[in-house]
């Protein structure tokens, strides 16, 4: 699904933003990773990676999902 909706997104010309849920320690990153690698590759594509700061307080930081959706809006 992950690669599906970022050929769509190439292709199409339009932005789309994936969440991936899990437990630290599953792989979140390496997923992120691989998959940019191979869109890279696959597309010729330059992909931005970012990543969020974690908790701030106790928090979950909302700083990078807010930053994406008004630069995708």
């Amino acid at each position: 699904q992950l690669q599906t909706s970022a050929q769509r997104a190439l292709v199409q010309g339009q932005p789309t933003i994936v969440t991936v849920i899990g437990e630290a320690g599953y792989g979140r990153t390496h997923l992120a990773g691989v998959l940019a690698l191979q869109i890279e590759r696959t597309f010729a594509a330059k992909v931005l990676r970012l990543t969020s700061q974690g908790n701030v307080a106790g928090v979950p930081s909302r700083l990078l999902p807010d930053l994406l959706r008004s630069l995708l809006t």
